[in-house]
């Protein structure tokens, strides 16, 4: 996964990405590159909110990753500025 230019992570298999967009309504905050072949699946946003509706502690995780992962997008930002 890469932000601003930057590895920020290198996602394994079961991992996700995407969800901040979707939770937030928000345009990606990342890019994701394959370095190999990959199987990558999508859920449309609809779909995403029936399944969040229907599994709220599955909300309440993503909405708490989301948190962190923007807060951590922040204080990289400020750490780049310095």
């Amino acid at each position: 996964m890469i932000h601003d230019g930057v590895r920020i992570a290198v996602l394994q298999d079961g991992d996700h990405f995407g969800e901040i967009a979707l939770l937030r309504r928000v345009p990606r905050t990342a890019t994701v590159e394959t370095e190999q072949a990959s199987l990558l699946l999508s859920l449309a946003g609809k779909r995403f909110e029936m399944l969040l509706g229907r599994a709220p502690a599955l909300r309440a995780a993503l909405e708490q990753l989301a948190d962190e992962r923007l807060e951590q997008l922040a204080g990289e930002r400020l750490t780049a500025r310095v």
